[in-house]
């Protein structure tokens, strides 16, 4: 109910586009936070620094299996807030999330193994292929609404599986016998390499959440035609947006391998890599900054 006002409020700033002053009125529109505002705002941001250095310093004073839990939470605050990107912001629930952490898993394992990459490289790769499958599947995918959109994302999820375990690319992925990985990577830094792009999922969705784009995405959540009505271009915000989550999944999915030192078609397309994640975002907050992470 609160976005809903909240979208009926800057209805005419989500109809300017790109007009002139449309910026500038947009701004002193905007409620000011009062004194009490601003100090529960500055406690907020107190807490979250304090748990930011509390992370930060755990290489330092945890052991082995204290850092490995918080790794696999962290992994899965990514996994969740990428999904959200994706899905909490637009309403379209899908299940096809595991695919792009796979293909992202496969292309720096691939990168690593057999082209000689260097892992920082060979991550990056896995974003951006992740980032690209999702655009290629996109625009059709992102066409059909409702169920048909959710049944759709698991057949993509499963497909995709067992492409990648078939006899046709079984050069290219090595299917059951699977990709090792042996990197000079210390156990710490794999940790604040996940550590990281947590930070940056979350920093990226508050900037998300806290933008006119943001207000667009919602306004196609609570009422899609609607939103068309406005002049919004639904179909050019979502498969953005869908791409934005793919790429930071891939991410995830290519730090995690380096996490494995092994990578096979059951620990890459894994179901858990969806529903855990969605759990997490339904328990914290579908389209909140902080959803996702609370929700772990």
């Amino acid at each position: 109910m609160e976005q809903s006002a909240r979208l009926q409020e800057h209805a005419p700033e989500l109809a300017a586009g790109h007009q002139p002053g449309a910026n500038a009125a947009s701004r002193e529109a905007l409620p000011r936070l009062g004194p009490a505002g601003r100090w529960v705002t500055g406690l907020g941001a107190a807490a979250l620094v304090a748990w930011a250095g509390v992370l930060v310093a755990a290489p330092f004073y945890a052991n082995r299996a204290t850092l490995n839990m918080l790794y696999l939470v962290l992994y899965f605050v990514v996994l969740a807030g990428s999904w959200n990107l994706a899905s909490g912001f637009t309403g379209y629930i899908h299940f096809g999330h595991v695919a792009f952490v796979g293909v992202g898993m496969y292309a720096a394992a691939i990168a690593i193994a057999d082209g000689g990459w260097h892992w920082a490289a060979a991550v990056a790769l896995g974003g951006v292929a992740a980032a690209l499958y999702a655009a290629a599947l996109s625009f059709p995918l992102l066409r059909v609404k409702g169920p048909y959109f959710t049944i759709t994302t698991l057949a993509l999820a499963e497909g995709t599986r067992i492409l990648a375990s078939s006899e046709y690319l079984e050069g290219i992925t090595r299917a059951g016998s699977g990709i090792p990985l042996f990197l000079p990577l210390s156990f710490s830094a794999k940790y604040l390499l996940m550590l990281g792009l947590a930070a940056a999922v979350v920093a990226t969705t508050y900037g998300l959440a806290n933008s006119r784009l943001g207000l667009r995405l919602l306004a196609i959540r609570e009422d899609e035609m609607a939103a068309e009505n406005l002049g919004i271009e639904t179909v050019r915000l979502k498969v953005g947006v869908f791409v934005l989550g793919a790429f930071l999944a891939g991410l995830a999915g290519a730090v995690h391998a380096t996490y494995l030192s092994y990578v096979d078609p059951l620990n890459a397309f894994h179901i858990q890599y969806t529903l855990i994640p969605i759990v997490m975002a339904f328990f914290g907050g579908m389209g909140t900054v902080l959803g996702p992470v609370g929700g772990g």
